[in-house]
């Protein structure tokens, strides 16, 4: 458990969230600090949504100071954050400490920051305990079935919804048909399946196959030996590392470059396109310097790429994107005035069963440029305050700091329209009812310009639309 209090005044209503994350690995060092930047940054989004909210800062998110709604609201986020343990039972046991084993602040709302899969069970088990499990990461499109998860909703949208969105814009580039490179795992299953299904849904005809942790297929041949040389609108649903190999695959079977055209998924960064520009990047240097005679290919390849997140944003190398306004404020904190003196200010220090974490004000992650457990038992003081690097960021930082935004924003509107009837001290199935009856329906009925785009939910599932 981390206790990171966000302050505000003793006379204020206070919303109690928790946030669900991996602070430790207990597949692989039980009880010892995870310290891999990925968690860490998601965890710090989260955390900061609930700061902005809390300061009625709108430099942001302009609706947090234009929304009626807001007019007379008090309510601040009072912010838990409790450790997952990377595991279904850490899961489980993170929401029991969460809620019912935290009587001095139970959470009504979870933000949990895990897998699909274990998502599924934890807003199963908020079915019947009454609490809304909010996402930024879990795409899955079985937490769209209502009736088995009523009180689920995400900032980010399903991979159908995403995958749909894909299809068509290369349908309103004139293609037919579609080739589909997926990573074999549950996120670029689902995602390829919903591009097939969109597929059949605007009468395209659709290949697929996927990439090999071992490279040792190859899928773009395969897709052109399917489809008898005719694909030439490509998605690649993969990671950042798989970028150079798969355009390697592509380049000699003309399949890269020329007419052909990719897009990619929101797992394709910034950083990862920029890397391969001609003279400035840093992958296309490090190309030259191995002695690579492809280097040119790869960069021209991916000059005319797009990335389409989740947010809808697109991206290419020649510049413009729809998603920039949260990684321009990320990057733009030189100063650190906001971001480090908020997050930084304090010690954290670990418990002698190293599992449950205590701070007595703001929490302070730190990295000392090594990956290595902390052993539990450390004062977190001896490392410097410098937080982490923040040179590579993923959109998923930016839909956890929606979470907390679409938290604040809907508790302000859930008040506005109850009155004193919409109860925070809320206990009990019956009680709990009642309030997460309010909250739920006000927290998928608003809109907002959030930090990962327009944020716009599709209020019969709670999901986000793209």
């Amino acid at each position: 458990l981390l206790l990171s209090f966000i302050p505000f005044a003793l006379s204020s209503r206070v919303l109690n969230v928790a946030g669900l994350s991996i602070f430790t690995d207990q597949k692989k060092n039980y009880g010892q600090q995870n310290r891999g930047y990925l968690p860490l940054k998601r965890q710090a989004a989260m955390l900061w949504g609930a700061h902005q909210f809390n300061r009625r800062d709108n430099s942001m998110v302009k609706e947090i100071g234009s929304m009626g709604y807001m007019d007379g609201c008090d309510i601040k986020l009072n912010f838990t954050m409790f450790d997952i343990g990377h595991t279904q039972e850490g899961a489980i046991q993170a929401y029991r400490e969460a809620t019912i084993l935290n009587p001095s602040y139970p959470a009504k709302v979870i933000i949990a920051d895990i897998w699909s899969s274990r998502t599924t069970t934890l807003s199963y088990i908020g079915k019947v305990d009454k609490i809304i499990i909010n996402s930024g990461s879990a795409t899955s499109d079985e937490l769209d079935f209502v009736d088995q998860y009523p009180y689920f909703t995400r900032t980010v949208p399903p991979d159908s919804a995403v995958s749909e969105a894909s299809v068509k814009f290369l349908q309103n580039q004139g293609f037919d048909k579609i080739g589909v490179v997926y990573q074999n795992n549950d996120y670029g299953i689902a995602f390829k399946d919903g591009a097939i299904s969109a597929a059949t849904k605007f009468r395209l005809d659709a290949y697929s196959s996927p990439l090999l942790s071992d490279f040792s297929t190859n899928p773009v041949r395969h897709i052109l030996d399917e489809s008898n040389g005719l694909v030439n609108a490509w998605i690649g649903v993969i990671s950042g590392n798989d970028l150079e190999p798969v355009m390697r695959e592509a380049i000699p079977v003309g399949a890269a470059g020329g007419n052909n055209v990719w897009v990619f998924a929101d797992k394709i960064k910034r950083d990862h396109l920029e890397g391969w520009s001609k003279g400035s990047g840093t992958k296309y240097s490090e190309c030259q310097d191995n002695g690579s005679k492809d280097c040119d290919d790869i960069a021209d390849a991916l000059n005319g790429v797009l990335r389409i997140s989740a947010a809808g944003g697109a991206l290419t190398l020649n510049g413009g994107t729809l998603f920039d306004n949260f990684d321009e404020a990320w990057h733009g904190l030189d100063d650190e005035s906001d971001f480090q003196t908020f997050l930084a200010q304090k010690s954290l220090k670990f418990d002698a069963n190293g599992n449950r974490y205590i701070s007595d004000g703001n929490p302070a992650y730190t990295m000392d440029g090594s990956n290595d457990p902390i052993p539990r038992g450390t004062d977190m003081s001896v490392y410097p305050n410098t937080f982490f690097d923040r040179s590579e960021l993923g959109i998923y930082e930016a839909f956890y700091f929606d979470c907390a935004i679409q938290i604040g924003l809907g508790a302000c509107k859930a008040l506005s329209e109850n009155g004193d009837d919409f109860s925070l001290d809320a206990s009990g199935i019956q009680e709990m009812e009642v309030f997460t009856g309010q909250l739920f329906p006000a927290m998928t009925n608003i809109t907002f310009e959030g930090w990962s785009g327009k944020v716009v939910f599709d209020d019969k599932t709670g999901s986000r639309t793209p």
